[in-house]
């Protein structure tokens, strides 16, 4: 009679790393999650620019969900859809897509060490804080639209607006 054994340790190893991989695998094409966080920091953004007479009611909540969904909701969302999506960048043959993914690449890590650094040193009036203000409020501006024309055909926004049309369609 032989006992058998087994190393529960490197299977559970094995089976965790399987799943972590199929599960960033997956997320590389579901972006849905990425792209409402992505909108979110935008419009939210958006109220935070000086030139726009809000009040500080609007002002102050929209600057605690800003910071908040971007210093915890993006680095889970959009950060893990955006390493998983890098990786496309090597194999896809459209070059249109390819050139936009590079450019978002930097304008998301710009936009995102500006906001982290404005979460946690502020914007204290000096020159380097309006410098670092500008820059993050630049790339976030520039990113918006870039981002809608680099997922055109999947973005949320579309799908949005076609269920919006259909309803109204339907109720005429």
């Amino acid at each position: 009679m032989t006992v058998q054994t087994a190393d529960f340790s490197t299977e559970q190893g094995n089976g965790a790393r399987h799943l972590l991989s199929r599960y960033l695998r997956w997320q590389a094409y579901h972006h849905a999650a990425a792209e409402w966080v992505v909108l979110l920091l935008f419009v939210s953004g958006l109220f935070l620019w000086e030139r726009l007479p809000i009040g500080w009611p609007v002002f102050r909540w929209s600057l605690i969900l800003h910071v908040a969904a971007g210093l915890i909701i993006f680095p889970l969302t959009t950060g893990v859809f955006w390493w998983t999506h890098r990786k496309l960048l090597v194999c896809s043959d459209k070059q249109f897509l390819r050139v936009t993914g590079q450019i978002l690449d930097w304008l998301l890590l710009i936009c995102f060490i500006t906001g982290f650094i404005l979460a946690f040193w502020g914007a204290t009036g000096n020159d380097l804080s309006h410098w670092i203000s500008d820059i993050h409020w630049l790339t976030g501006l520039l990113m918006g639209p870039l981002m809608l024309r680099h997922a055109w055909r999947y973005t949320v926004l579309k799908r949005f607006k076609f269920s919006s049309r259909q309803s109204a369609l339907k109720g005429s």
